[in-house]
């Protein structure tokens, strides 16, 4: 059986969920970091996804992950993918128990099937597969590795690699940065190469080719004008 690391599972009947990261005392100087990472394996099986982490180190963490079997979507058809997020974080550290980076917290995960029909209709299909169960992100071997570790019946482990990542400590690091010129991969700005990406997956959805898990920012399953705005708000920025 998967078990927390020992100082989780220590926290886990005490400061998981009853000492929200919002109520701590700010610290005198800040640290940000943001992950992007690719799944490539659910429990032994290999399965294909992405995952995003954005974190104020020792105050708040934000986590999405999306991952599924490969599939071509047919249409009429049925396009089924995971999604797990991070609900409330207790624990967000650098250099933490031989770890890279950590969060520690309790996770929602749902399971979720978009049924294409004729004449564009999508019919969306939610089964709650854990709600606030205890689990970890953590990223080890130089930022090379993540493990998402979510415990609740049926949830495998879900492990990827890291292909960017940044530490700051200047500011907040903004959402929107997606690609770089030339590179499918972000470069600490937010331009033009990111705004064009966006545009491009506009009014897609899981399952089309337009559609990518790490432009839709708020995780609706849709690119619409909240992601657009959210890109646009951090325009010309760069951490």
């Amino acid at each position: 059986m998967r078990k927390l690391s020992y100082l989780a599972i220590l926290l886990i009947t005490w400061t998981l969920g009853t000492t929200p990261m919002l109520s701590l005392a700010q610290s005198a100087s800040s640290t940000w970091v943001f992950m992007a990472g690719s799944i490539n394996r659910y429990g032994s099986e290999g399965w294909v996804g992405w995952c995003g982490a954005w974190a104020e180190i020792d105050q708040w963490a934000e986590v999405l992950a999306f991952w599924q079997k490969f599939q071509v979507l047919p249409i009429p058809g049925n396009y089924t993918f995971n999604y797990a997020r991070l609900a409330n974080a207790s624990i967000i550290k650098l250099d933490y128990l031989g770890k890279d980076f950590y969060i520690l917290g309790k996770w929602d995960v749902l399971k979720i099937t978009l049924v294409y029909g004729p004449g564009g209709n999508i019919t969306k299909v939610i089964e709650i597969l854990a709600a606030d169960a205890p689990g970890e992100l953590f990223v080890t071997g130089g930022w090379k590795d993540f493990t998402i570790n979510i415990i609740a019946p049926g949830i495998q482990l879900i492990t990827g690699t890291v292909f960017f990542y940044r530490i700051v400590s200047t500011r907040p690091i903004p959402k929107g940065d997606v690609r770089g010129p030339g590179i499918d991969v972000p470069d600490g700005k937010i331009n033009l190469y990111d705004l064009v990406h966006v545009a491009k997956g506009y009014g897609s959805t899981p399952g089309k080719p337009e559609y990518k898990f790490d432009t839709d920012f708020n995780a609706d399953f849709t690119i619409d004008i909240y992601d657009l705005t959210t890109l646009a708000a951090s325009l010309g920025e760069s951490y």
